[in-house]
C-alpha cells in the first residue's frame, strides 16, 4: 500500500516507490481501487493516455489487476506502479490525470479508495495470472522478526504460488495500520490449497500468535496487465 496521497487524481493507481532509509531502501505502494462501467474502454484510455503520460514522468513498471472475490470490492479495477521516488510518483501522478483523467471521468471510471502500503519484504516472484491480497491486524515487529516470519509464511504457501509481498498499511482510511500479504500465482486452485495448509499448520499457527496477527479480510484478483 508514498505520501501520495496528494493524489486527488481520479487516476488508477497502485503505486510502488523506493526511497532510502539509511543503508536500506524502502518501498511503498499507493494502491487505487476504481469502478469502471466498462473495464474494455476504461483498457482503452488507460493505453492510451495514462500510461504513456506515468511512464514518461517516471513509473518504471505498471499493473492492473481485477478483483473477482472480494466481498464489497468484487469487480473493483487495481492499478500498481512503480517508482524510484516519491518526487518522481507525484509528478507522474499529476501528468497522468491531466493526460486521462477528464477521458476517465466521461467513460465512468471512479476513484473508489486509495491507500499506502510500506513494503517489508518479498519472496519469489511478483508475477502470475491471479493472486490474492490478505489483510490482518496485529502489532508491528523489528525487521528480523518480519524477515524470519515471511520465511515461515512463503515457505508453507510457495507450493502453490510465484511470490508474495509483505507490507504494511501506513496510510488507507479505516485500513490503516493493517498488515498486508500479495501473492501470485498462476493456479488459484494451488493457491487456495495451500492457504489452506498454511492455516492448519502448526508451526505457522504458533508465529501467528507469537507476533499478534489476526486475519482481516482477503480477496482474489485476476492479473489484466
Amino acid at each position: 500500500m508514498i505520501f501520495c496521497f496528494l493524489l486527488r487524481y481520479k487516476s488508477l493507481c497502485k503505486e510502488l516507490i523506493t526511497v532510502k532509509q539509511g543503508e536500506k531502501e524502502m518501498s511503498y505502494v499507493v494502491a487505487n481501487r476504481l469502478r469502471a462501467v466498462d473495464v474494455e474502454k476504461f483498457l482503452e484510455v488507460f493505453n492510451s493516455l495514462a500510461r504513456p503520460a506515468l511512464e514518461g514522468n517516471g513509473a518504471t513498471k505498471i499493473r492492473v489487476s481485477q478483483t473477482v472475490i472480494g466481498g464489497a470490492d468484487s469487480g473493483l479495477i487495481g492499478v500498481a506502479m512503480y517508482f524510484d521516488s516519491v518526487s518522481a510518483s507525484v509528478a507522474a501522478l499529476g501528468a497522468g490525470n491531466a493526460a486521462a483523467g477528464p477521458s476517465a471521468r466521461e467513460a465512468g471510471v471512479e476513484l473508489i479508495g486509495r491507500s499506502l502500503v510500506k513494503i517489508r519484504e518479498q519472496r519469489g516472484s511478483d508475477e502470475g495470472a491471479f493472486g490474492s491480497v490478505l489483510m490482518a491486524a496485529g502489532p508491528g515487529v523489528d525487521d528480523a522478526t518480519y524477515a524470519s516470519n515471511a520465511d515461515a509464511f512463503y515457505g508453507a504457501m510457495s507450493s502453490g504460488a510465484n511470490g508474495q509481498m509483505l507490507g504494511d498499511m501506513v496510510a488507507g482510511g479505516d485500513r490503516t495500520g493493517l498488515h498486508v500479504a500479495v501473492t501470485w500465482t498462476d493456479d488459484i486452485d494451488a493457491l487456495q490449497s495451500a492457504a489452506e495448509a498454511m492455516y492448519s499448520n502448526t508451526e505457522i499457527q504458533k508465529v501467528m500468535q507469537h507476533s499478534g496477527i489476526s486475519p482481516v479480510s482477503r480477496s482474489i484478483f485476476k492479473t489484466i496487465i
